[in-house]
């Protein structure tokens, strides 16, 4: 499904690390084997506004902004991220620094017009409704075939 979603754009690389483990690993963890195996390369992490509410919590969440960059890509708008309140004086609210140099800051995104989760996508296929304004054409039919989510 990545690489459905990935062939747009070259500078994207998917990498199957994680699906090569045996076992759970925390999000700094695989950021640690990226910027190992990608040494030089900037490093971003992309995640939901509904994972950003909850980042504070994360294992190393402060190590990982060292690492990386994080893109939070704000479902309605970026006002809606303002209740992080001991990250706020390292976000950036545009995408060009990001481009520009290794910031390391988090980068709200509200340019991300589609408003519903993975979760609710997983949801709407066990209850067997209609996903096809939500994922393109190649990823319904290999969830399809391969009877993914029920």
């Amino acid at each position: 499904m990545l690489l459905n979603a990935t062939t747009f754009d070259d500078r994207l690389v998917v990498d199957d690390y994680e699906m090569n483990l045996n076992n759970a690993i925390f999000t700094y963890d695989s950021i640690c084997y990226f910027k190992n195996k990608y040494s030089g390369m900037n490093l971003n992490l992309i995640i939901g506004e509904d994972n950003f509410k909850s980042f504070e919590s994360w294992y190393r969440y402060k190590d990982i902004l060292n690492i990386a960059n994080l893109i939070v890509l704000a479902r309605d708008n970026a006002d809606s991220c303002d209740n992080i309140k001991t990250l706020n004086k390292e976000r950036e609210f545009t995408i060009e620094k990001l481009i520009k140099d290794m910031s390391h800051n988090i980068h709200i995104y509200n340019g991300y017009t589609n408003n519903i989760s993975s979760t609710t996508v997983r949801e709407l296929i066990r209850s067997n409704k209609p996903i096809d304004k939500y994922l393109d054409t190649k990823n319904i039919k290999l969830i399809t075939e391969n009877n993914l989510y029920k």
